[in-house]
Protein backbone atom coordinates (compact mmCIF):
# COMPACT_ATOMS: atom_id res chain seq x y z
CA UNK A 1 0.00 0.00 0.00
CA UNK A 2 2.78 2.53 0.76
CA UNK A 3 4.05 2.03 -2.49
CA UNK A 4 0.96 2.76 -4.22
CA UNK A 5 0.98 5.69 -2.68
CA UNK A 6 4.35 6.97 -3.19
CA UNK A 7 3.29 6.08 -6.63
CA UNK A 8 0.30 8.21 -6.27
CA UNK A 9 2.10 11.32 -4.40
CA UNK A 10 4.86 10.97 -7.77
CA UNK A 11 1.93 10.84 -10.07
CA UNK A 12 0.24 14.07 -8.86
CA UNK A 13 3.53 16.22 -8.85
CA UNK A 14 4.82 15.11 -12.10
CA UNK A 15 2.92 17.37 -14.58
CA UNK A 16 3.65 20.36 -12.27
CA UNK A 17 6.89 19.94 -14.66
CA UNK A 18 4.96 21.42 -17.09
CA UNK A 19 3.75 24.89 -15.01
CA UNK A 20 5.72 27.63 -14.23
CA UNK A 21 5.69 26.35 -10.89
CA UNK A 22 8.51 24.08 -11.45
CA UNK A 23 9.37 24.73 -15.06
CA UNK A 24 12.53 26.14 -14.61
CA UNK A 25 14.24 24.62 -11.10
CA UNK A 26 15.62 21.34 -10.67
CA UNK A 27 14.42 18.51 -13.22
CA UNK A 28 14.62 15.34 -11.40
CA UNK A 29 10.68 15.05 -10.31
CA UNK A 30 9.57 13.21 -13.62
CA UNK A 31 12.75 10.44 -13.81
CA UNK A 32 11.86 9.72 -9.98
CA UNK A 33 8.77 9.36 -10.56
CA UNK A 34 9.02 6.70 -13.41
CA UNK A 35 12.28 5.48 -12.20
CA UNK A 36 10.34 4.46 -8.93
CA UNK A 37 7.33 3.51 -11.16
CA UNK A 38 9.58 1.17 -12.79
CA UNK A 39 11.28 -0.77 -10.18
CA UNK A 40 8.06 -0.97 -8.80
CA UNK A 41 6.34 -2.69 -10.69
CA UNK A 42 9.24 -5.35 -11.79
CA UNK A 43 8.04 -8.17 -10.04
CA UNK A 44 4.40 -7.42 -9.87
CA UNK A 45 1.96 -9.69 -10.84
CA UNK A 46 0.00 -8.70 -14.57
CA UNK A 47 -2.91 -7.53 -12.15
CA UNK A 48 -0.98 -5.54 -9.72
CA UNK A 49 1.16 -4.04 -12.45
CA UNK A 50 -2.43 -2.81 -13.94
CA UNK A 51 -3.45 -1.73 -10.34
CA UNK A 52 -0.07 0.79 -10.04
CA UNK A 53 -0.39 1.66 -13.54
CA UNK A 54 -4.16 3.25 -13.28
CA UNK A 55 -3.01 4.43 -9.57
CA UNK A 56 -0.29 6.73 -11.29
CA UNK A 57 -2.22 7.45 -14.79
CA UNK A 58 -5.51 8.68 -12.27
CA UNK A 59 -2.51 10.70 -10.37
CA UNK A 60 -0.96 12.10 -12.83
CA UNK A 61 -4.05 13.13 -15.39
CA UNK A 62 -5.63 14.71 -12.50
CA UNK A 63 -3.11 16.98 -11.45
CA UNK A 64 -2.73 17.67 -15.06
CA UNK A 65 -6.34 18.14 -16.64
CA UNK A 66 -8.24 19.39 -13.21
CA UNK A 67 -9.10 22.50 -15.69
CA UNK A 68 -11.49 20.68 -17.58
CA UNK A 69 -13.87 20.33 -15.11
CA UNK A 70 -13.72 24.18 -14.62
CA UNK A 71 -13.81 25.04 -18.32
CA UNK A 72 -17.26 22.71 -18.95
CA UNK A 73 -18.97 23.48 -15.25
CA UNK A 74 -18.22 27.65 -14.83
CA UNK A 75 -18.60 27.92 -19.16
CA UNK A 76 -20.49 24.91 -20.31
CA UNK A 77 -23.48 25.44 -17.58
CA UNK A 78 -23.16 21.90 -16.72
CA UNK A 79 -24.13 20.91 -13.16
CA UNK A 80 -21.04 19.64 -10.58
CA UNK A 81 -22.06 16.12 -11.39
CA UNK A 82 -22.04 16.48 -15.36
CA UNK A 83 -18.75 18.63 -15.16
CA UNK A 84 -17.13 15.68 -12.68
CA UNK A 85 -18.45 12.77 -15.04
CA UNK A 86 -17.16 14.00 -17.82
CA UNK A 87 -13.35 15.08 -16.07
CA UNK A 88 -13.47 11.50 -14.68
CA UNK A 89 -14.08 9.82 -17.44
CA UNK A 90 -11.63 11.14 -19.74
CA UNK A 91 -9.32 11.06 -16.85
CA UNK A 92 -9.71 7.50 -16.59
CA UNK A 93 -9.98 6.35 -20.35
CA UNK A 94 -6.20 8.28 -20.32
CA UNK A 95 -5.08 6.52 -17.25
CA UNK A 96 -5.29 3.22 -19.25
CA UNK A 97 -2.81 4.31 -21.77
CA UNK A 98 -0.47 4.73 -18.79
CA UNK A 99 -1.43 0.84 -17.11
CA UNK A 100 -2.04 -0.80 -20.17
CA UNK A 101 2.16 -0.92 -21.95
CA UNK A 102 3.00 -2.44 -18.08
CA UNK A 103 0.22 -4.44 -17.70
CA UNK A 104 1.09 -6.23 -21.39
CA UNK A 105 4.80 -5.98 -20.55
CA UNK A 106 4.33 -7.90 -17.38
CA UNK A 107 1.77 -10.41 -19.14
CA UNK A 108 3.32 -11.42 -22.19
CA UNK A 109 7.12 -11.19 -20.93
CA UNK A 110 6.88 -13.32 -17.52
CA UNK A 111 10.01 -15.00 -18.01
CA UNK A 112 12.06 -12.17 -19.38
CA UNK A 113 14.48 -10.63 -16.49
CA UNK A 114 13.51 -7.41 -14.73
CA UNK A 115 16.31 -5.45 -15.24
CA UNK A 116 15.04 -6.01 -19.83
CA UNK A 117 11.81 -5.05 -18.48
CA UNK A 118 13.49 -2.10 -16.59
CA UNK A 119 15.86 -0.83 -19.43
CA UNK A 120 14.11 -1.72 -22.23
CA UNK A 121 10.47 -3.01 -22.33
CA UNK A 122 8.70 -0.57 -20.07
CA UNK A 123 10.15 2.29 -22.08
CA UNK A 124 9.39 1.23 -25.12
CA UNK A 125 5.91 0.31 -24.28
CA UNK A 126 5.12 3.46 -22.61
CA UNK A 127 6.19 5.32 -25.75
CA UNK A 128 3.82 3.28 -28.10
CA UNK A 129 1.16 4.11 -26.10
CA UNK A 130 2.21 8.08 -26.09
CA UNK A 131 1.77 7.74 -29.75
CA UNK A 132 -1.77 5.71 -29.28
CA UNK A 133 -2.95 8.07 -27.40
CA UNK A 134 -2.49 10.71 -30.19
CA UNK A 135 -4.03 8.69 -32.41
CA UNK A 136 -7.02 6.82 -30.83
CA UNK A 137 -9.29 8.99 -28.83
CA UNK A 138 -11.39 10.35 -31.41
CA UNK A 139 -9.17 13.03 -32.81
CA UNK A 140 -6.48 11.82 -30.68
CA UNK A 141 -5.35 13.41 -27.24
CA UNK A 142 -1.71 14.18 -27.11
CA UNK A 143 -1.87 15.93 -23.88
CA UNK A 144 1.09 15.98 -21.25
CA UNK A 145 2.96 13.92 -23.13
CA UNK A 146 6.32 13.62 -20.83
CA UNK A 147 8.72 14.60 -23.46
CA UNK A 148 6.96 18.08 -23.31
CA UNK A 149 8.54 18.33 -19.56
CA UNK A 150 12.37 18.18 -20.86
CA UNK A 151 11.27 21.74 -23.28
CA UNK A 152 13.50 23.73 -21.03
CA UNK A 153 16.05 21.15 -20.50
CA UNK A 154 19.87 19.91 -22.10
CA UNK A 155 17.45 17.39 -23.37
CA UNK A 156 15.02 19.31 -24.73
CA UNK A 157 18.35 20.22 -27.72
CA UNK A 158 17.39 16.92 -29.09
CA UNK A 159 13.22 17.93 -30.05
CA UNK A 160 14.45 19.08 -33.48
CA UNK A 161 15.66 15.72 -34.56
CA UNK A 162 13.35 12.94 -32.23
CA UNK A 163 10.84 14.90 -31.94
CA UNK A 164 8.72 14.64 -28.79
CA UNK A 165 8.31 11.02 -28.70
CA UNK A 166 12.03 10.78 -28.94
CA UNK A 167 11.79 12.95 -25.83
CA UNK A 168 9.34 10.78 -24.14
CA UNK A 169 11.19 7.76 -25.03
CA UNK A 170 14.54 9.52 -23.59
CA UNK A 171 12.76 10.56 -20.21
CA UNK A 172 11.63 6.39 -20.19
CA UNK A 173 15.09 5.40 -20.67
CA UNK A 174 16.93 7.41 -18.79
CA UNK A 175 14.64 6.59 -15.44
CA UNK A 176 14.81 3.18 -16.40
CA UNK A 177 18.40 3.04 -16.46
CA UNK A 178 18.36 4.85 -12.93
CA UNK A 179 15.80 2.15 -11.71
CA UNK A 180 18.52 -0.62 -12.67
CA UNK A 181 21.29 0.54 -10.56
CA UNK A 182 19.06 -0.08 -7.33
CA UNK A 183 18.39 -3.57 -9.42
CA UNK A 184 21.51 -6.72 -9.53
CA UNK A 185 23.65 -6.08 -12.96
CA UNK A 186 26.66 -7.97 -14.19
CA UNK A 187 29.92 -5.70 -14.85
CA UNK A 188 28.95 -5.64 -18.38
CA UNK A 189 25.57 -5.08 -18.13
CA UNK A 190 26.64 -1.99 -15.81
CA UNK A 191 29.03 -0.47 -18.29
CA UNK A 192 26.60 -0.74 -21.05
CA UNK A 193 23.82 1.57 -18.50
CA UNK A 194 26.20 3.74 -17.89
CA UNK A 195 27.58 4.33 -21.74
CA UNK A 196 24.11 5.02 -22.65
CA UNK A 197 23.61 7.48 -19.88
CA UNK A 198 26.86 9.32 -21.50
CA UNK A 199 26.05 9.14 -24.98
CA UNK A 200 22.07 10.25 -24.65
CA UNK A 201 24.10 13.53 -22.40
CA UNK A 202 26.61 13.76 -25.14
CA UNK A 203 24.19 13.78 -27.45
CA UNK A 204 22.02 16.50 -26.37
CA UNK A 205 25.02 18.70 -25.75
CA UNK A 206 25.94 18.17 -29.28
CA UNK A 207 22.54 18.80 -30.27
CA UNK A 208 22.62 22.27 -28.16
CA UNK A 209 25.08 23.34 -30.84
CA UNK A 210 23.22 23.18 -34.18
CA UNK A 211 21.34 25.63 -35.38
CA UNK A 212 18.05 24.19 -36.91
CA UNK A 213 16.68 27.90 -38.09
CA UNK A 214 18.28 31.00 -39.65
CA UNK A 215 17.00 34.65 -40.42
CA UNK A 216 16.09 35.32 -43.57
CA UNK A 217 14.36 38.47 -43.96
CA UNK A 218 14.82 42.13 -41.91
CA UNK A 219 13.23 41.82 -38.26
CA UNK A 220 9.07 42.38 -38.74
CA UNK A 221 6.86 44.77 -36.02
CA UNK A 222 4.49 42.60 -34.49
CA UNK A 223 1.84 43.63 -31.63
CA UNK A 224 0.37 41.38 -29.78
CA UNK A 225 -3.29 42.69 -28.18
CA UNK A 226 -4.98 41.08 -25.43
CA UNK A 227 -8.46 42.56 -24.89
CA UNK A 228 -8.79 40.63 -20.97
CA UNK A 229 -12.79 40.01 -22.04
CA UNK A 230 -14.44 37.95 -19.54
CA UNK A 231 -15.45 34.60 -20.87
CA UNK A 232 -18.96 34.96 -19.81
CA UNK A 233 -19.53 38.16 -21.92
CA UNK A 234 -17.69 37.20 -24.65
CA UNK A 235 -19.89 35.37 -26.61
CA UNK A 236 -22.99 37.58 -25.70
CA UNK A 237 -24.70 38.49 -29.10
CA UNK A 238 -25.43 42.16 -27.32
CA UNK A 239 -21.68 42.01 -26.65
CA UNK A 240 -19.90 41.69 -30.04
CA UNK A 241 -19.89 45.73 -30.57
CA UNK A 242 -17.89 46.67 -27.18
CA UNK A 243 -15.82 43.24 -27.79
CA UNK A 244 -14.68 44.12 -31.10
CA UNK A 245 -14.15 48.32 -30.12
CA UNK A 246 -12.30 46.84 -27.50
CA UNK A 247 -9.69 45.32 -29.60
CA UNK A 248 -9.81 48.43 -32.12
CA UNK A 249 -9.16 50.57 -29.41
CA UNK A 250 -5.96 48.73 -28.36
CA UNK A 251 -4.97 48.40 -31.83
CA UNK A 252 -4.87 52.05 -32.68
CA UNK A 253 -2.77 53.14 -29.45
CA UNK A 254 -0.18 49.89 -30.21
CA UNK A 255 -0.18 51.47 -34.13
CA UNK A 256 0.63 54.71 -33.13
CA UNK A 257 3.49 53.84 -31.08
CA UNK A 258 4.70 51.18 -33.76
CA UNK A 259 4.45 52.74 -36.99
CA UNK A 260 3.69 51.38 -39.78
CA UNK A 261 4.39 47.88 -41.42
CA UNK A 262 3.42 46.00 -38.01
CA UNK A 263 1.82 42.67 -37.92
CA UNK A 264 -1.11 43.29 -35.16
CA UNK A 265 -1.85 39.53 -33.90
CA UNK A 266 -5.60 39.15 -31.83
CA UNK A 267 -5.99 36.15 -29.72
CA UNK A 268 -8.62 32.92 -30.81
CA UNK A 269 -12.20 33.85 -30.90
CA UNK A 270 -11.51 37.97 -30.48
CA UNK A 271 -14.09 38.56 -33.06
CA UNK A 272 -16.41 36.29 -31.40
CA UNK A 273 -18.79 35.46 -34.55
CA UNK A 274 -19.16 34.08 -38.21
CA UNK A 275 -16.37 36.26 -39.90
CA UNK A 276 -18.51 36.44 -42.81
CA UNK A 277 -22.10 37.03 -41.72
CA UNK A 278 -23.66 40.78 -42.65
CA UNK A 279 -23.33 42.00 -39.23
CA UNK A 280 -19.75 41.72 -38.26
CA UNK A 281 -19.30 43.70 -41.82
CA UNK A 282 -19.22 47.12 -40.37
CA UNK A 283 -16.92 46.53 -38.02
CA UNK A 284 -14.22 44.79 -40.23
CA UNK A 285 -14.94 48.09 -42.55
CA UNK A 286 -13.60 50.08 -39.66
CA UNK A 287 -10.67 48.02 -38.71
CA UNK A 288 -9.63 47.81 -42.62
CA UNK A 289 -9.83 51.44 -42.48
CA UNK A 290 -7.49 52.01 -39.69
CA UNK A 291 -4.90 49.27 -41.26
CA UNK A 292 -4.78 50.68 -44.17
CA UNK A 293 -3.77 54.09 -42.34
CA UNK A 294 -1.14 52.20 -41.16
CA UNK A 295 -0.41 50.04 -43.58
CA UNK A 296 -0.37 46.86 -41.48
CA UNK A 297 -1.88 43.72 -41.38
CA UNK A 298 -4.08 41.80 -39.23
CA UNK A 299 -3.99 37.96 -38.05
CA UNK A 300 -7.21 37.26 -35.62
CA UNK A 301 -9.32 34.33 -34.14
CA UNK A 302 -12.79 34.29 -35.16
CA UNK A 303 -15.30 31.94 -36.53
CA UNK A 304 -16.44 31.21 -40.58
CA UNK A 305 -19.42 29.88 -42.24
CA UNK A 306 -18.92 28.15 -45.72
CA UNK A 307 -21.15 29.81 -47.47
CA UNK A 308 -21.28 26.35 -49.99
CA UNK A 309 -21.29 23.62 -47.29
CA UNK A 310 -22.39 25.45 -44.25
CA UNK A 311 -19.92 23.98 -41.94
CA UNK A 312 -17.98 26.39 -39.49
CA UNK A 313 -14.88 26.88 -38.93
CA UNK A 314 -12.81 27.90 -35.96
CA UNK A 315 -10.97 30.22 -37.55
CA UNK A 316 -7.67 32.67 -38.42
CA UNK A 317 -8.04 34.98 -40.13
CA UNK A 318 -5.54 37.40 -42.13
CA UNK A 319 -6.55 40.97 -43.11
CA UNK A 320 -4.37 43.09 -45.84
CA UNK A 321 -4.35 47.09 -45.55
CA UNK A 322 -3.91 46.59 -49.06
CA UNK A 323 -6.96 47.90 -51.04
CA UNK A 324 -7.92 44.95 -53.27
CA UNK A 325 -6.25 41.85 -50.87
CA UNK A 326 -9.28 39.41 -50.15
CA UNK A 327 -8.95 37.92 -46.30
CA UNK A 328 -7.09 34.81 -45.71
CA UNK A 329 -8.29 31.90 -43.28
CA UNK A 330 -7.19 28.94 -41.81
CA UNK A 331 -9.51 26.55 -40.35
CA UNK A 332 -8.83 24.84 -37.59
CA UNK A 333 -7.61 20.91 -38.24
CA UNK A 334 -7.48 19.75 -34.76
CA UNK A 335 -10.76 20.22 -32.93
CA UNK A 336 -11.43 19.29 -29.48
CA UNK A 337 -13.80 16.51 -28.98
CA UNK A 338 -16.77 17.42 -26.65
CA UNK A 339 -16.05 20.99 -27.20
CA UNK A 340 -15.56 21.89 -30.61
CA UNK A 341 -17.44 19.02 -31.71
CA UNK A 342 -19.28 15.79 -29.98
CA UNK A 343 -17.92 12.62 -31.84
CA UNK A 344 -20.79 9.77 -31.59
CA UNK A 345 -23.83 12.04 -31.67
CA UNK A 346 -26.02 9.41 -31.53
CA UNK A 347 -24.82 8.77 -27.93
CA UNK A 348 -23.97 12.21 -26.41
CA UNK A 349 -26.26 14.12 -28.14
CA UNK A 350 -28.22 14.13 -24.83
CA UNK A 351 -25.15 15.29 -23.06
CA UNK A 352 -24.75 18.16 -26.16
CA UNK A 353 -28.30 19.57 -25.29
CA UNK A 354 -27.20 19.81 -21.67
CA UNK A 355 -24.08 21.76 -22.07
CA UNK A 356 -24.34 25.50 -23.70
CA UNK A 357 -20.88 25.63 -25.09
CA UNK A 358 -20.77 28.15 -28.49
CA UNK A 359 -19.96 26.68 -31.23
CA UNK A 360 -19.73 23.47 -30.32
CA UNK A 361 -21.05 21.60 -33.87
CA UNK A 362 -17.30 22.77 -35.66
CA UNK A 363 -15.92 21.14 -38.65
CA UNK A 364 -11.99 20.62 -38.78
CA UNK A 365 -9.74 21.62 -41.39
CA UNK A 366 -8.12 20.02 -44.31
CA UNK A 367 -4.38 19.30 -43.25
CA UNK A 368 -3.06 21.66 -45.94
CA UNK A 369 -4.19 24.63 -46.26
CA UNK A 370 -2.82 27.46 -48.59
CA UNK A 371 0.23 29.34 -47.37
CA UNK A 372 -1.01 32.45 -45.42
CA UNK A 373 1.57 35.84 -46.27
CA UNK A 374 2.17 38.74 -44.71
CA UNK A 375 3.58 41.49 -47.04
CA UNK A 376 6.28 39.03 -48.08
CA UNK A 377 6.43 36.30 -44.89
CA UNK A 378 5.02 33.31 -45.02
CA UNK A 379 2.99 32.47 -41.95
CA UNK A 380 2.12 29.13 -40.53
CA UNK A 381 -0.81 29.84 -38.38
CA UNK A 382 -2.22 27.43 -35.40
CA UNK A 383 -4.97 27.48 -33.04
CA UNK A 384 -4.48 26.29 -29.12
CA UNK A 385 -5.23 22.43 -29.55
CA UNK A 386 -3.24 22.19 -32.79
CA UNK A 387 -0.17 22.64 -31.12
CA UNK A 388 -0.35 19.39 -29.38
CA UNK A 389 0.07 17.86 -32.48
CA UNK A 390 3.81 17.70 -33.20
CA UNK A 391 3.88 15.86 -36.61
CA UNK A 392 1.02 18.29 -37.94
CA UNK A 393 3.47 21.57 -36.58
CA UNK A 394 6.34 20.04 -38.49
CA UNK A 395 4.61 19.54 -41.40
CA UNK A 396 2.73 22.63 -41.57
CA UNK A 397 5.90 24.88 -40.56
CA UNK A 398 8.88 23.67 -43.29
CA UNK A 399 9.20 26.50 -45.46
CA UNK A 400 7.84 29.47 -43.24
CA UNK A 401 8.50 32.32 -41.93
CA UNK A 402 6.52 32.91 -38.97
CA UNK A 403 5.04 30.90 -36.18
CA UNK A 404 1.55 32.24 -35.04
CA UNK A 405 -0.56 30.29 -32.39
CA UNK A 406 -3.67 32.06 -31.37
CA UNK A 407 -5.61 30.56 -28.31
CA UNK A 408 -8.56 31.36 -25.65
CA UNK A 409 -7.40 30.61 -22.18
CA UNK A 410 -10.54 32.07 -20.50
CA UNK A 411 -12.26 29.42 -20.85
CA UNK A 412 -9.71 28.47 -17.53
CA UNK A 413 -9.88 30.59 -15.56
CA UNK A 414 -7.34 31.19 -12.45
CA UNK A 415 -6.51 27.37 -13.01
CA UNK A 416 -2.40 26.50 -14.06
Amino acid sequence: MLKFILIFILGILTPLRFTPIIQNTINVVPFACFAFFFVTIKDMSPKKTFLAGLTLGIAYFSSGLYWIYHAIHHYGNASIFISSLITVLLILTLSLFIAMPVYLTNLVCKKTSPLKKVTLLYPASMMVFEWLRGHLIFSGFPWLLIGYSQTHTIFGSLAPIIGVLGLSLTVYSISGLVASLSMRFTKKQGQIASLTLFFILCASVYAGTIKFTYTDHLPINIALIQGNIKQSLKYQPNELDNNINTYYKLTEQALKEQGKHTLVVWPEGAIPAIINAKNVQPHLAKVKQLLRKYKSYLISGTMYTDPNTSKTYNTVVRMSYLPNAKNQYYFKHNIVPFGEYFPLQFITKPLMDSLNIPFSQLSAGAYNQPTMRVDNYTVAPFICFDAAYSNFVADNTKGKSLIVIVSDDSWFGDTI
